[in-house]
């Protein structure tokens, strides 16, 4: 009988080191979020003026005529008050037709250039289009 009893303060042992380790483990992993949740909501508020979404058509064909069209959506940022931002590539690519929506606005916008390589587009808003009173630069 005192064999059992040996077994059963070691399980007992066992279980109360691994309850107060998993415990710590919890403590900590929920102060890590809380911190890492805090910092991205500080970077959201001093960049959220800056944020676009970014849309690109392009008509597609089936020889001279035209078929349908291509649609793609999605994120971009400005990079200077200039009006210039930043994308992916791929939102962009092959686009014939491309625009921003910021602050409720739609505002046309053209490529500048891509690297597909880092899957990076440069757009510029168009001078005629609907433009914001201060555009924004990222930082």
């Amino acid at each position: 009988m005192t064999y059992r009893a040996s077994i059963s303060k070691r399980r007992v042992t066992f279980w109360a080191v691994f309850l107060v380790i998993a415990t710590t483990t919890a403590v900590f992993a929920e102060g890590l979020l809380e911190t890492i949740d805090q910092e991205v909501t500080s970077i959201y508020k001093k960049s959220k003026d800056t944020v676009v979404k970014v849309h690109a058509q392009r008509q597609l064909q089936i020889g001279n005529l035209p078929s349908s069209s291509s649609h793609r959506v999605g994120t971009g940022f400005f990079i200077d008050p200039d009006g210039h931002l930043l994308t992916a590539a791929t939102v962009v690519e092959d686009a014939d037709n491309c625009w921003i929506e910021w602050r409720g606005q739609k505002i046309n916008a053209r490529v500048i250039g891509r690297d597909p390589q880092t899957n990076l587009a440069l757009l510029k808003i168009e001078p005629g289009s609907r433009q914001p009173d201060a555009v924004p630069a990222a930082g």
